[in-house]
């Protein structure tokens, strides 16, 4: 089961760190960026999990939110866009326990998933701006495997990113072979 992580938002007139999502209340300007912290990536699992976790895993997801934070700086969104993080760095039981790939980047702390209800992100770094990817040295799954179903029948999703390319080097991927599976929302 997903859980949800919020994101740091830091303005860039002041720089003052703030959980808001308009104007900074602090100096009153700009749109804020969004980072993501060590802590929102691992959530408590190092603690729930210390036979799983390294320096190594540490290393790797230091690495991939260097990225992906470079790609949040780059990326802008009109107000009321908030970065998640619905799945960080995984333990290995607690991602077979979801059904989760038993070659996961997540396992090793070089994958992350963002939150990504109406698709925004998905078309911005696939048709709008794809060298983005390549600028952040990062990988993102084919967006048509990144989708939800709402109880409603509306549709959402979420973006793969992780900073290790595939075997196949492309920087938009498919992750396994065969059509894609829209999962069902809790």
């Amino acid at each position: 089961m997903p859980y949800g992580v919020k994101a740091a938002e830091v303005c860039r007139n002041c720089k003052t760190v703030k959980m808001v999502t308009q104007a900074c209340p602090a100096c009153g300007g700009g749109i804020l960026d969004h980072t993501i912290s060590l802590s929102d990536y691992l959530t408590d699992f190092p603690e729930r999990y210390p036979d799983q976790f390294s320096k190594e895993i540490k290393e790797n997801a230091i690495i991939l939110l260097n990225k992906v934070n470079k790609l949040v700086t780059l990326v802008r969104k009109p107000f009321n866009f908030s970065w998640s993080v619905t799945s960080g760095w995984r333990p290995a039981a607690y991602n077979a326990s979801i059904g989760g790939s038993l070659r996961s980047r997540h396992i090793t702390g070089e994958a992350i998933d963002l939150h990504d209800p109406d698709f925004w992100l998905q078309r911005h770094l696939t048709i709008e701006n794809p060298d983005l990817l390549r600028v952040c040295d990062l990988a993102m799954e084919d967006p048509a495997y990144c989708m939800y179903e709402n109880a409603d029948k509306s549709r959402g999703g979420w973006v793969h990113l992780q900073s290790v390319l595939p075997r196949s080097g492309n920087r938009v991927f498919i992750p396994y072979p065969g059509p894609p599976v829209v999962r069902k929302k809790n």
